[in-house]
């Protein structure tokens, strides 16, 4: 069954109002967010009588963060999918500083100690797409660390019940991948942020949003042919798809991780055409893992050893496979099956 998705872009959601008099609640990778701004690509609002785990407050574009924080000591960096330092992590009075940039974007995040309370303070020009992806992404993964959640940089989708995980770097074609399983059916289990939790000897992964990073020809290819990608951004960087209206392609409940596919790309005209899938060594697997752990670059010791304790019993009971497939999105459908295969063997 082909999936049909209502496709909508991150371009309709630019303008941010601080001045918004509602709050907001969504329910991401189990915690409980409550924001003074509306996030119309993340989910729907949940509106219930419990205090929420993490207080969000954007605030007006321009005021001066880094003058209004006093650093203690550099922690270091956090490095982006590309292995490139994009935040400057800090600790401060109370709590911690995140110094965001990616080119000519930046903002600040405050954390409170506790990592209850988020306050954004944006440059001029930030959108709220921006202010999106960083506070759902490396900044969602920050507080998920610090609350003992690891999470890996990867994209999961629910298959038979199961959670199928694919780790690679920038580029790899992790959301391209699991985009092609939802249009056959499949179901959105998180994209970027891959949390993980581990009871009674079983590890689950947590939902995160249920929108993804996609680039344009993956929309146009792999998408609906009635998607207007029209502006030059648009063609020329990821596109925020929501798939919030569409119950059918989101899992919002946590699920059981069945396999972890660390992917492996074919260089374009490479002479193989075969799809090869393979175990890694538990050894191996559990370096691996750590390379692809989202906020990694700023673990303390302790903080490492116990990661590193966590993979390997993760390793001992959960499949790590390398995914080496050939390059073009007509190869898809051969890289679905072996995957359906690998899972039922």
């Amino acid at each position: 069954m082909r999936l049909t998705l209502p496709m909508k872009t991150s371009e309709e959601i630019d303008v941010i109002d601080v001045s918004e008099a509602e709050t907001y609640e969504y329910f991401v990778c189990g915690l409980r967010l409550r924001s003074n701004v509306f996030f119309p690509l993340v989910s729907l609002p949940l509106r219930t009588e419990s205090s929420p785990d993490v207080e969000f407050t954007l605030k007006p574009a321009g005021l001066p963060a880094t003058s209004l924080f006093h650093v203690e000591s550099v922690l270091g960096s956090i490095r982006n999918g590309a292995g490139i330092p994009s935040i400057a992590v800090s600790r401060v009075e109370k709590g911690y500083l995140l110094d965001c940039k990616n080119g000519s974007k930046a903002a600040c995040f405050f954390l409170s100690g506790d990592c209850r309370k988020i306050e954004c303070y944006p440059e001029e020009g930030m959108t709220r797409q921006d202010i999106e992806c960083w506070l759902f992404g490396l900044v969602l993964a920050f507080v998920l660390q610090k609350r003992g959640i690891f999470s890996l940089h990867g994209a999961a989708v629910e298959c038979f019940g199961r959670a199928v995980g694919f780790l690679g770097s920038n580029g790899f074609g992790k959301s391209t991948l699991a985009f092609f399983f939802l249009r056959q059916g499949h179901q959105l289990v998180t994209d970027d942020v891959l949390a993980l939790v581990e009871e009674e000897a079983r590890f689950k992964v947590l939902p995160a949003c249920p929108s993804m990073n996609l680039w344009p020809n993956t929309l146009t290819e792999l998408g609906n042919e009635d998607l207007d990608i029209s502006s030059q951004e648009a063609k020329t960087m990821k596109s925020r798809l929501s798939l919030r209206d569409s119950e059918s392609a989101f899992c919002s409940s946590e699920v059981p991780l069945e396999r972890l596919y660390l992917l492996n790309p074919m260089q374009a005209g490479s002479v193989d055409e075969r799809v090869h899938i393979s175990r890694i060594p538990s050894s191996s697997a559990v370096l691996e893992l750590f390379r692809h752990t989202r906020v990694g670059s700023i673990l303390g010791v302790g903080d490492q050893k116990r990661l590193l304790q966590t993979f390997a019993r993760l390793v001992s009971v959960v499949p790590v496979c390398k995914l080496r497939y050939p390059a073009g999105f007509e190869k898809f459908p051969a890289i679905y099956d072996a995957v359906l295969q690998d899972i039922a063997a």
